[in-house]
């Protein structure tokens, strides 16, 4: 999957019957709420009887006792308070059905962003390669808001059926001869919407394509705003940006003018529909006589079939969002790029550290080999260095290590067990990844050393702290360890966030530290502070870490360099100098730059 084909789902064409699908599709979604849809069915159901009545209650009344000379002021007086009665029953099924449709569309779209948020964390870190993260955001935020109003379209939807019934049952009541003439408004509005929706679905997704296009305009535009100016680029981004806003503009237009289209021709069918009622009436007067209260019937009852027909119209942009946007959200369920997983029954436990690679073959999409027949054994308490260019594979054995992405062939056994034997959760809390570019979350200091473990007692926290020297900067702070900390840990310097995500990661007593150029962002200051921490905490603990900085390794046990996903050399600091191989290049390199 490539998030170009996703984003351009709004200019392919969905045929009918994969609408109607998705729109089953988004129907489902919502059976979580089914008891409040139930609830707020029967204050439909009930209000549109209620209204259907009323009407033929007033009409009655204005036939017969408006036009009795015999009626006096007290029943005028029960019957308006019997009507005022009546109109507050309406009121309380209405009420009944507008409460329970909000909350049912609430706990429903609830339940679909909760369900896909699980869905997102459930996915292996391949998929995570392949689609950006705001679009991501986009499709469990803004895609799934349009489902509330799909809802609500089904359940208008629904309510104006009702309502259409009820109101021809009530004309056939009132008289079956005009009843019938007025059948014809059926196949008409049917026509229109038809016609309508077929011109409309072409200019809409036109429209919301060249939106898309005009939001990556401006997230480029925002993004690389140094590099644009420093090329004195602007000038040609605003060219680009007026030629996409204006054919967005084009295509808005024409869908304001679709709109306004609908609404006249609904109109002149409502007033050709008054018409002819008027006239086929005062046909009929001539030979009976026709009194107020069945003109009003008929007129209330077109406006109870028209009313919830504007609504539905106005609305109908509703229906092509949604759709879109389940087909987005629809096709992040069904992804199966999920995490690796360990063996049925994996229960094994990671209790000394020893990691031994035998014969490893790893690939990120199955095709191109990153890691080739890598093999290498790193004792309890031991600590193995990678070194290499950008692309020989030592990111890559992490990856593999943590479980972040399948291998292809070969073993990664840890204490002499297969990895995918050894139970997920111990292999995460046993094994503590410090990152090159570490992530604060929004909280405190505290939290964010904690992450979650509530065994962890402020003083552990603290103890962490000191123990890779992130105490000297934090207890200089206003608020200490309970300094807010915001996303992406801002107004922090690197090396101060390297700190605290070091910290996070001793807190939790791991037997396996893996570093990947975790003090590649570090001042010297810092780094010094971390190399006479790592002395103390390495000991009893194995330690595979990713250098850059060559002076950073000269004490491990074992260094591998690593080229092309293969071993080249391997050994100690000094033996590997003395070989004068590739090794010995990188150091000498290295210490020229540093000259």
């Amino acid at each position: 999957m490539n998030e170009e084909k996703n984003n351009s789902v709004w200019s392919q064409s969905i045929s009918i019957k994969e609408q109607l699908s998705l729109m089953g599709w988004l129907i489902k979604t919502a059976k979580p709420a089914k008891y409040y849809i139930l609830a707020a069915l029967f204050g439909m159901l009930g209000g549109t009887v209620l209204m259907t009545y009323t009407t033929r209650i007033l009409a009655n009344f204005m036939n017969n006792q408006l036009s009795d000379d015999t009626t006096v002021f007290s029943q005028l007086v029960v019957f308006a308070l019997i009507f005022t009665f009546w109109r507050m029953i309406l009121a309380v099924f209405n009420f009944i059905q507008n409460y329970f449709i909000s909350q049912g569309a609430f706990m429903a779209l609830s339940d679909v962003r909760v369900r896909l948020f699980d869905k997102l964390h459930s996915l292996g870190m391949r998929f995570f390669d392949q689609i950006p993260a705001g679009s991501l955001v986009t499709r469990t935020m803004n895609d799934t808001s349009t489902f509330w109003d799909f809802w609500f379209f089904i359940f208008q939807f629904l309510s104006a059926i009702t309502l259409i019934i009820g109101a021809y049952i009530g004309m056939y009541m009132s008289n079956a001869h005009v009843t019938n003439w007025l059948l014809i408004i059926i196949p008409a509005i049917t026509l229109i919407i038809g016609v309508y929706q077929k011109f409309s679905t072409a200019v809409y997704k036109t429209m919301r394509s060249k939106l898309s296009s005009l939001n990556a305009k401006i997230a480029e535009s925002v993004a690389g705003i140094a590099v644009i100016q420093d090329f004195n680029q602007e000038a040609r981004l605003s060219s680009e940006f007026q030629k996409i806003n204006s054919e967005y503009y084009d295509s808005r237009y024409r869908m304001i003018k679709a709109d306004a289209w609908l609404d006249v021709l609904v109109d002149l069918v409502y007033g050709f529909s008054l018409a002819l009622t008027l006239y086929l009436l005062g046909e009929l007067s001539v030979s009976n006589i026709i009194v107020g209260g069945t003109v009003y019937a008929f007129v209330n009852y077109l406006g109870n079939i028209f009313h919830p027909l504007r609504h539905l119209t106005g609305s109908m942009s509703t229906l092509q969002d949604a759709t879109v946007s389940a087909y987005r959200v629809k096709k992040l369920f069904a992804e199966d790029e999920y995490a690796p997983k360990q063996n049925a029954n994996a229960d094994g436990k990671i209790t000394k550290g020893k990691i031994e690679f035998k014969n490893l073959n790893f690939s990120y999409d199955g095709k191109n080999t990153i890691l080739k027949d890598l093999s290498f054994v790193a004792q309890p308490g031991q600590t193995i260095a990678l070194v290499g260019h950008t692309g020989s594979g030592k990111s890559s054995t992490i990856n593999a290590l943590m479980r972040f992405y399948e291998f292809d062939s070969g073993e990664i056994l840890l204490d002499d067990q297969p990895i995918r034997d050894i139970e997920m959760k111990n292999l995460r809390r046993e094994m503590g990844l410090v990152l090159q570019e570490p992530y604060l979350f929004y909280g405190d200091i505290n939290f964010n050393i904690r992450m979650y473990d509530e065994t962890l007692t402020d003083e552990d926290i603290k103890r962490a702290a000191k123990f890779v020297g992130a105490d000297k900067f934090i207890e200089k702070l206003p608020d200490g360890y309970k300094t807010i900390v915001r996303e992406g840990g801002n107004g922090f310097s690197a090396g101060e966030k390297q700190l605290i995500s070091f910290a996070r990661t001793i807190a939790h007593n791991p037997k396996i530290l893996i570093l990947d150029e975790a003090t590649s962002h570090i001042d010297t200051e810092s780094e010094h502070l971390i190399q006479d921490a790592l002395e103390v905490i390495q000991k009893d603990r194995t330690t595979i870490a990713i250098a850059h900085r060559l002076s950073t390794i000269q004490h491990a046990d074992l260094i591998l360099v690593l080229d092309q996903g293969q071993v080249v050399e391997r050994g100690t600091h000094d033996e590997l100098v003395k070989q004068d191989g590739r090794y010995a290049e990188l150091v000498k390199l290295q210490t020229k730059q540093e000259m």
